[in-house]
């Protein structure tokens, strides 16, 4: 039996055999309601590849981790779901082809951008709703002025289709209700998971760099090349404020996305002697890379929920962030971190740091302890099972 849908205005054969977690076959069920029906079947959309270390690429990993629990058994919240992924950059068409053999129950797109419109087109040609989580640029725009308002239109229209709205923050929420007033929003903490895979950063430093570098105190930079995580505004204030931060090396880490932008990087780096970029830092391996430096910096234009702050804090590094709207809704200035507003405050805050490692410490601990609950991974998967039900009775 095939269940038959148009997509890319072409017939496809798409098949209604469904892969269970334990690789066996299921009959057709599509015509029950959800709720007879057992476990969700989650088609996740999103931009990078699985193995990438954006956020979205994280948070899709960690709930399919959840979902499917350990050797492929349903999570602490049955009963679990089975999921898959498709990567924007195919058609329909093409993704069709990819799953075949996955119907899904459900489709949730990260992002309101290229993966809610492919989500969108997924969505209508399975006949299941659509569920899309608003994340960062795509609401709060790509710097810390006003955003474009035909930019955040556009955004909005994308999310027309979708039967919720996953927000990250009240910010996203009022944003949401502001300019799509009616549509389901529902939001649902990011949780965190702190790999311990080997990393050894200082040591590699100093193999490359000489002890004297590898000794320094360390401000770890992680996020993805592209302009909106703003590299250049921290390796400006490095450079303007050497004489302030000679007791500091700036690490900037994390995958080229924007290949102009980053030749800018690379060749600012390359010119200071208190800054160096590493390439990117496997996820797995943050928490043990994290354990190694002295501050989390984060010098985003904008930011939703910043992935990268909420596992520092978790992991009790200090987090100095600029002051954006996504970093203030997790940064406490001088209790769970410090917000600065350009470079000059940058380096002045930092070298007042260096001198006072106790409040260092104090901070990272205030952080950490307010950040428990964040490191429930089963709470968060639960909200997601929850939500796909309910948008589907």
């Amino acid at each position: 039996m095939t269940r038959r849908i148009s997509l890319d205005s072409r017939r496809v054969d798409y098949p209604a055999r469904v892969e269970n977690n334990d690789g066996t076959a299921s009959d057709d069920t599509m015509s029950e309601p959800i709720s007879n029906r057992g476990a969700p079947r989650v088609l996740f959309v999103g931009k990078y590849s699985l193995e990438d270390s954006a956020g979205n690429a994280v948070a899709v990993r960690r709930m399919m981790d959840a979902f499917a629990g350990p050797n492929g058994q349903p999570a602490g919240t049955p009963p679990g779901a089975t999921s898959r992924y498709v990567q924007t950059g195919r058609s329909a068409g093409e993704a069709a082809f990819a799953l075949f053999g996955f119907v899904p129950t459900v489709v949730h797109a990260l992002h309101a951008g290229e993966a809610a419109a492919l989500g969108a087109e997924l969505a209508e040609a399975t006949g299941v709703p659509l569920v899309v989580t608003v994340t960062g640029t795509d609401l709060n725009g790509s710097g810390a002025g006003a955003v474009d308002p035909g930019v955040r239109r556009a955004a909005l229209a994308r999310l027309e289709p979708a039967a919720a709205v996953i927000v990250l923050t009240e910010h996203q929420r009022a944003l949401l209700a502001d300019g799509l007033p009616g549509k389901r929003a529902v939001r649902i903490p990011q949780s965190v998971v702190l790999g311990d895979d080997e990393f050894a950063l200082r040591e590699a430093l100093e193999h490359v760099a000489g002890p004297e570098l590898a000794s320094k105190r360390i401000a770890l930079l992680a996020g993805g090349l592209r302009p909106v995580k703003g590299q250049l505004v921290a390796i400006d204030a490095f450079e303007r404020g050497a004489e302030q931060l000679g007791d500091w090396l700036l690490v900037l880490a994390g995958p080229v996305l924007d290949e102009s932008y980053a030749a800018q990087v690379r060749e600012r780096a390359r010119a200071l002697a208190n800054v160096v970029y590493i390439g990117e830092i496997p996820h797995g391996a943050m928490g043990t890379a994290m354990g190694q430096c002295d501050v989390l910096l984060n010098s985003s234009e904008s930011e939703g929920e910043p992935q990268v702050i909420l596992e520092a804090q978790c992991a009790s590094l200090p987090v100095v962030a600029r002051r954006v709207v996504g970093n203030i809704a997790l940064v406490e200035d001088g209790v769970t971190g410090w917000l600065f507003d350009g470079g000059s405050d940058l380096a002045a805050l930092l070298h007042d740091l260096a001198a006072d490692p106790e409040k260092l410490s104090s901070v990272a601990r205030s952080a950490r302890a307010a950040r428990l609950d964040r490191l429930d991974v089963a709470a968060e998967a639960t909200a997601h099972l929850d939500l796909y039900r309910a948008v589907s009775e």
